[in-house]
């Protein structure tokens, strides 16, 4: 996954990684622009649970995550969590998201992105 801070939405290419997965319907419907300019429809919307890789036992879930299935990569939408409280420092090649003044997930430069190391769980905490 990589924290975006360009997109929208969290968005997957694969459902089967997601839990309580729905087809999207005709009036949700919307486009997403890939960074080429390619232009992909969602087709299905669900959820998906994370662990924090900062602090042990920290469990939460990635709500409304957006399947594209012709997308490159995996996003996590920067503007969501800000809009969920959280601050993002970026700086020395290290992305650091924090919450209620703890650092939850912590991602590293890679080229001109931050990608953020993580596990997935089946429990759920919402609040992302």
């Amino acid at each position: 996954w990589y924290l975006d801070s360009g997109s929208e939405w969290h968005i997957t290419y694969d459902a089967s990684e997601l839990e309580e997965v729905r087809a999207m319907k005709p009036e949700e419907s919307f486009k997403v622009i890939g960074y080429d300019g390619s232009e992909h429809q969602p087709t299905h919307v669900g959820c998906y649970n994370m662990k924090s890789n900062t602090v042990k036992g920290l469990e939460f879930t990635l709500n409304n995550v957006y399947v594209v299935p012709n997308a490159k990569v995996k996003l996590i939408s920067a503007g969501i969590f800000d809009e969920r409280g959280t601050t993002i420092v970026l700086g020395d090649g290290k992305a650091l998201v924090r919450h209620n003044g703890r650092t939850i997930l912590r991602g590293d430069k890679v080229g001109r992105i931050y990608a953020v190391r993580y596990d997935d769980i089946r429990r759920r905490n919402p609040w992302a």
